[in-house]
């Protein structure tokens, strides 16, 4: 096994929930997900966000493998709020290699988003399109 199987073992054993005992201590996805959606009806009713269409059941046809039974399949949607927008000028390369995940529609390619290969920094994310959904993005911020 090379080193690259290697890292590729071992993240999946990851989002499997198979890389490390699952401790009681840590918590449900389940009272996480009920926490992320207090939150939102809570910033639907500040009027912050607004309230988004009721996402479809995820079927067990679209589950790629089990999980623990501390852990939940969500749809992204359920966990916070996506943008859109065109890339940051790459003449700036000041703009890249920050700690916020940039994915490209190119990165969509099976339906599964396995990496997000790219990143920006907060100046970047300022210079795109998409900073004009800042104020709802930042209001998942802690």
């Amino acid at each position: 096994m090379n080193a690259q199987d290697l890292k590729s073992s071992i993240l999946q054993r990851a989002i499997e929930g198979k890389l490390v005992p699952q401790r009681q201590e840590e918590g449900t996805a389940k009272e996480l997900l009920a926490e992320i959606r207090a939150e939102k009806a809570r910033l639907i009713k500040e009027k912050k966000i607004k309230k988004s269409k009721p996402l479809p059941e995820i079927t067990d046809e679209e589950k790629p493998f089990d999980i623990p039974d501390s852990w939940e399949w969500v749809r992204l949607g359920e966990l916070g709020e996506w943008c859109s927008g065109a890339t940051p000028s790459r003449q700036h390369p000041e703009y890249f290699g920050g700690n916020i995940p940039w994915l490209k529609t190119g990165d969509l390619n099976d339906g599964y988003i396995k990496k997000v290969p790219e990143s920006i920094t907060n100046e970047g994310f300022q210079h795109s399109s998409t900073a004009n959904c800042q104020a709802k993005c930042n209001t998942f911020e802690k």
